[in-house]
């Protein structure tokens, strides 16, 4: 039936009708959910990418590179700060030789683990099923998140458009297809457990609800930390939907509070967070950081969420004046979006829920560089206004001015051509390509390093890789696909735009980096140059070999380094390579008083080695 809220003399043409049918029927959130599974079905034949081969490595017990552990669940720990388990992963090259003593990557998600091993441990090493069970999760959460829709919604096809919406946006592509980040959706659906539960709760006198919404947001800090932008809309909730007393709208909120402060002193008391990296910033450590990440970040975000871009692909861009140029575009941009949306927000409490959560919900994600995978609980909100103006619009609610009028249809035209038809195309595709791409050529790369049995017994040494992060995948791939690993694996340097190599005696070797280097997002991964800047004289001893920093920046980034080793460099045991086209090639060491000149990829160059043209 054709939803309430259309008078007979505003009804819409038969497809239309249809349409309108078919996202406000009855089972609109189960053939929504069934739909987020056919769109990004290509997935399952992407494989395994990056983060998944530790997995895997950890679940056979880190099979190939010696000294290295981790507990079983602890899937998404890269290293737990242990200043020995560091050295262990330096010396199979895991880390590079830069990385400080108590760098630390390591979140408490062991629910995610724990969905993880029970892939493995009844179906072994399959890509594919671990694959379908994220499928399964994203269909649970679109399933979910219609049924929030619905209670929310005066029209229920509005709330079906708004899970179509939300289901097909490309920017959910890599967190469905890349199985290490199924984190991503159980944060998701435990957030809009917690806000269907708590709306039943305050709205419908549900005692058992009120328990239930506590449970979700427990289990979904147990899944992700990201679950925390629950409390974003909890408190939106309270603010613009809840109509009881204030004292008492806030005392609702206590019980989450409480729930978030245990959660985050088990955190804390068990030895998990970040350090000594950029990748990740830690809000209540780094105030300083978080606060200029903000800034930085949350255009580049929004913009991504509304108008349907990748927000990654801006990591690659110099910080200054090309980024500062499109983050001004960013900014006009949602402020013309803002515009466009505050005739609905005037009139409609639930419209500004949905944006408060949104805005507030997006702040955890700044902790992190820019990324599509991170728009998912910001998306449930900013789906949701879309939707809700769509709707209105359809209805007749116009602007009052011609202006409004024709900002609002130019909206209409862009969200219906970005958010329906071109994603609609968009998501199968990235599903695939997503994890697809980006790790075939990490095999293309490292295709090009020695693989015969005598390298178990050699050190493998990588004179320049294209980033930090690339440089230390080749142990790791190797190992999880029972490869011929190096004995030792040393990369010299990453991620600058050249580097000047000079011999400078039997056994050392000089390397000039350019001022580039610690400074692009992807190659901070390893070390915070703000919080742990170097200084000339630092010394950094692995086997058979020793790194001595020279000459530094102003701000402690190396820009002289000599590498002395305990052989002599022609040594046979010392196996040469640098990244060069699209794969390592052999390195032909200088003769002393001799110097090369390696060159950074140029962009064209790198598109081609990313896409294998």
């Amino acid at each position: 039936m054709p939803d309430p809220a259309i008078s007979t003399a505003d009804r819409p043409t038969t497809f239309m009708q249809r349409a309108i049918s078919l996202l406000g029927g009855k089972r609109a959130p189960l053939w929504l959910a069934l739909a987020a599974i056919v769109v990004t079905l290509p997935s399952v034949w992407s494989g395994y990418y990056q983060d998944d081969h530790l997995i895997r490595l950890r679940f056979q017990g880190f099979p190939g590179l010696a000294g290295v552990h981790g507990k079983l669940l602890d899937t998404c720990v890269f290293s737990d700060g242990d200043p020995e388990q560091n050295r262990a992963r330096m010396e199979c090259g895991f880390l590079p030789w830069w990385t400080p003593t108590d760098w630390k990557i390591a979140f408490w998600r062991p629910l995610t683990g724990l969905t993880q091993y029970f892939d493995w441990k009844l179906f072994g090493d399959r890509a594919w099923v671990m694959h379908l069970h994220n499928l399964l999760w994203y269909g649970l959460l679109v399933l979910v998140l219609v049924a929030l829709y619905r209670r929310m919604f005066k029209s229920a096809w509005v709330a079906g458009l708004a899970g179509l919406l939300y289901l097909l946006d490309p920017n959910h592509a890599l967190a469905v297809g890349w199985i290490a980040t199924r984190n991503a959706m159980l944060s998701s659906v435990f957030i809009v457990l917690v806000v269907y539960f708590h709306d039943k709760w305050r709205r419908d006198r549900s005692r058992a609800c009120m328990y239930l919404a506590w449970l979700m947001l427990a289990a979904g800090l147990l899944g992700s930390e990201a679950t925390v932008s629950a409390g974003a809309y909890l408190f939106a909730y309270a603010l613009f939907v809840d109509r009881a007393p204030l004292h008492k709208r806030i005392v609702s909120l206590l019980p989450y509070l409480f729930i978030v402060i245990v959660w985050r002193m088990a955190y804390q008391h068990l030895g998990y967070g970040v350090s000594g990296t950029m990748l990740y910033t830690d809000p209540v450590v780094q105030p300083r950081q978080f606060l200029g990440d903000l800034l930085h970040h949350l255009p580049l975000l929004f913009f991504s969420q509304f108008i349907t871009t990748d927000p990654s692909v801006y990591n690659f861009l110099p910080s200054t004046p090309v980024f500062f140029a499109l983050w001004t575009v960013f900014v006009l941009t949602l402020i013309l979006v803002g515009r466009v949306l505050w005739p609905l927000l005037k009139v409609d409490g639930t419209a500004r829920f949905w944006a408060l959560g949104m805005v507030l919900s997006a702040l955890p994600v700044c902790t992190t560089i820019p990324q599509g995978r991170e728009l998912m609980n910001p998306g449930i909100g900013a789906t949701a206004l879309v939707a809700l103006f769509l709707g209105r619009h359809y209805l007749g609610n116009r602007e009052k001015t011609r202006r409004g009028q024709r900002l609002a249809k130019a909206f209409v035209v862009i969200w219906l051509a970005t958010h329906l038809v071109l994603a609609a195309v968009a998501m199968p595709i990235s599903s695939y390509s997503a994890p697809a791409m980006p790790e075939q050529a990490a095999r293309r790369m490292n295709a090009g390093a020695p693989n015969d049995v005598k390298l178990k017994d050699d050190t493998l040494i990588i004179v320049y890789s294209p980033a930090d992060l690339l440089g230390s995948t080749l142990s790791v791939m190797r190992a999880a696909m029972k490869e011929n690993v190096p004995g030792h694996c040393r990369t010299l340097s990453a991620g600058v735009s050249a580097v000047d190599v000079s011999r400078r005696d039997d056994r050392t070797l000089v390397l000039d980096l350019d001022d580039s280097f610690l400074t692009r997002p992807l190659c901070q991964v390893f070390r915070d140059p703000v919080a742990n800047p170097m200084k000339a004289g630092d010394v950094v001893r692995l086997s058979g070999f020793e790194a001595g920093v020279e000459a530094v920046t102003k701000d402690g980034r190396p820009t002289r380094v000599a590498f002395r080793f305990d052989l002599p460099l022609e040594d046979p045991s010392l196996r040469w390579v640098v990244f060069k086209g699209e794969s390592y090639a052999p390195f032909a060491v200088p003769k002393p008083g001799e110097s090369v000149h390696v060159q950074s990829p140029s962009f064209s160059e790198l598109v081609r080695w990313y896409t294998g043209a």
